[in-house]
């Protein structure tokens, strides 16, 4: 006869068949089913079971949820998304990550055990994805670039849980990653960066742009880029002569989160409407809030963070937008913070204005890489200038030697001068 528990030992109890003690803790409900879930574990005594019982509720309390002895892969994915790439992933990469787990990854196998998964199981989420609409078995027709994401979230996701001893291989390591599809347009040519600069030469905020196209920096970089880290060298009779930016800072859209409990939800589709709402960033030395939901985050990797020398020309356009400033943000617009979807905006209306063909704004990027290529510079100093991961460079310093960087830049100049002089003057 199983013994009844003592008050207030929680779910603690002594099995009849093998006198063993169980401790069961209760954990959030299944994201798929909304059924109930529990950790359980055994012990030979009493006191061992409350011991046990003890630290599952601590890393429960730590983690928010525990893994069941076999998860789902739904399961997985919440546990992995909830408590590991929070602390790895800037802010729009997790909500980015967050979607294509829920729309493509979840539909097709989120009810299957994590160790049941298959190769061809994973296969078929890239088919589904990348299938025309109108074929036979009829799939969503993305493109292959997109189902490419989902491979390398299910990849990371996969490498984490075999850490972590859930399952004991990664399948999406046996499946060959969708081949990307090649770009509908290739980045800017210099020509084109030269009429674009010259046609839109009258705007001050042209300044942000030329940074962007000469640097490399990402959209973040240049809208969170802060006067004091534009530095502005002068010669002995003031003249300038170049500069340095120090790209430390990403301006980013935070979205609101649920606060609500999932047993008794709010009921409103918006976490910005919900009562309990929280954002996943709190103010600090490495997050600062601008307006609204915009925030000044640190980047998420060393190699992200660097210096890019400025060239004369460049140097000269920042310094008219920087003033007399010390502090605050570079680019502004009434004194706050520009937002990305406003910046991508006034791209896209200016390249209109120059008869140019639509590129995206990480575009720029490209196109200083590219130029940097045709010019010769070498590999390394094309990653140290674009802040790229695979740079082989050592970061590990506070100084760095920036000849060759001053050099590839001083060579940019060159090549885009037809157009600085007449910016912003």
């Amino acid at each position: 006869m199983t013994k009844r528990r003592d008050r207030g030992s929680g779910g603690i109890y002594q099995r009849a068949s093998d006198g063993k003690w169980v401790a069961a803790i209760t954990l959030p409900s299944d994201p798929i089913t909304g059924t109930r879930r529990r950790k359980v574990v055994t012990a030979a005594s009493k006191t061992e079971a409350q011991r046990k019982a003890g630290e599952l509720r601590k890393s429960l309390e730590e983690s928010g949820d525990l893994l069941t002895k076999s998860p789902t892969v739904a399961q997985w994915m919440h546990t992995w998304l909830t408590t590991i790439t929070p602390d790895r992933l800037k802010p729009s990469t997790q909500e980015e990550y967050e979607s294509k787990v829920r729309l493509y990854i979840v539909p097709r196998i989120g009810k299957k055990r994590l160790e049941k998964v298959t190769p061809t199981m994973v296969a078929g989420i890239y088919q589904w994805m990348t299938t025309s609409t109108d074929a036979y078995v009829p799939g969503l027709g993305l493109s292959s670039t997109t189902a490419l994401q989902v491979h390398a979230i299910l990849t990371k996701s996969l490498t984490d849980a075999k850490r972590r001893g859930q399952v004991t291989r990664n399948v999406a390591e046996l499946v060959d990653p969708p081949q990307k599809a090649a770009t509908e347009r290739d980045p800017l040519t210099a020509d084109e960066a030269i009429r674009f600069l010259k046609v839109n030469a009258a705007d001050p905020y042209v300044a942000r742009y030329a940074l962007g196209l000469m640097t490399g920096c990402r959209q973040g970089e240049a809208l969170g880029l802060t006067c004091d880290n534009v530095q502005i060298d002068r010669d002995d009779d003031g003249e300038i002569v170049g500069g340095l930016v120090t790209l430390a800072w990403n301006l980013q859209r935070v979205k609101w989160r649920h606060g609500c409990p999932s047993k008794r939800p709010c009921g409103r589709k918006r976490a910005a409407e919900c009562p309990q709402r929280h954002m996943e960033v709190e103010e600090g030395p490495d997050a600062k809030r601008e307006d609204g939901a915009l925030w000044r985050l640190r980047p998420k990797t060393k190699m992200s963070y660097r210096e890019v020398p400025l060239p004369k020309m460049l140097a000269t356009i920042l310094d008219r937008v920087k003033g007399d400033r010390s502090t605050g943000l570079m680019f502004t617009e009434g004194g706050k913070a520009i937002d990305p979807r406003r910046d991508w905006g006034t791209w896209k209306a200016w390249l209109e204005r120059a008869e140019l063909p639509p590129v995206s704004v990480h575009a720029m990027r490209h196109t200083t890489s590219t130029l940097l290529y045709a010019m010769g510079v070498d590999e390394q100093t094309r990653m140290a200038i674009l802040g790229h991961s695979s740079a082989t460079t050592t970061r590990g310093y506070t100084h760095r030697d920036l000849t060759l960087e001053r050099a590839a830049m001083k060579r940019m100049e060159d090549a885009l001068s037809q157009a600085l002089p007449e910016i912003g003057g």
